[in-house]
């Protein structure tokens, strides 16, 4: 009985990664969106913008794959700034 359950766990750790990496990926690339649209302003603007993509890089992949933490800026990064989340939201 342990054994089938030790079996089980074992199989079922794959495709939880497999369904963790997907949703790693989505918010990434929803994260990505708004620091290019903020870019793209910066860039209209005459203002630094590779700082935005410098900050977003501070936190890898991985580390976002592999924590437990949620899908929430908040969780990740300490300083949202780069993101300008009040001004996408309005």
């Amino acid at each position: 009985m342990i054994i089938l359950f030790i079996i089980t766990v074992l199989l079922l750790i794959p495709f939880y990664f497999l369904w963790r990496n997907g949703k790693t990926h989505n918010f990434q690339l929803e994260l990505l969106k708004k620091i290019s649209e903020s870019a793209e302003d910066d860039i209209r603007n005459n203002k630094d913008w590779k700082w935005r993509y410098k900050e977003f890089n501070k936190v890898s992949y991985n580390k976002i794959l592999y924590s437990f933490k949620g899908f929430k800026p908040e969780n990740y990064w300490n300083d949202l700034s780069f993101l300008e989340i009040d001004k996408i939201s309005k």
